[in-house]
């Protein structure tokens, strides 16, 4: 997959990570070069799928989230998210962890 992704979406895919999007349980992603842009749909919340597009000219991010019932889709989008909130917004929106807590053991 990632031999079909321009430059920046192989970038955004390793910010995003192999382990978030393991704990996302990410599936049928779609690549969108032109609009650098990613979507994958994700299980284990109410939001069915994240599509996170790149402005290389603001350097930010837009991430959009779908809700999908039989009756009804609704999207939220929140524009304008620097990499480093990434995680965090996808999170905070999804309700899932997108890393393994480290554990520390005591001696």
């Amino acid at each position: 997959m990632r031999n079909l992704m321009n430059e920046y979406l192989k970038t955004l895919y390793d910010q995003i990570g192999k382990a978030a999007f393991f704990m996302m349980n990410a599936r049928q992603f779609t690549i969108d070069n032109e609009q650098n842009a990613l979507e994958w749909t994700i299980s284990g919340s109410s939001v069915s799928s994240v599509r996170v597009a790149y402005d290389f000219g603001e350097d930010l991010y837009s991430v959009a989230f779908m809700t999908q019932t039989l009756t009804h889709l609704s999207k939220v989008i929140i524009e304008r998210v620097e990499v480093g909130e990434l995680h965090a917004t996808i999170e905070r929106v999804t309700g899932l962890s997108l890393s393994i807590p480290q554990i520390r053991l005591a001696h």
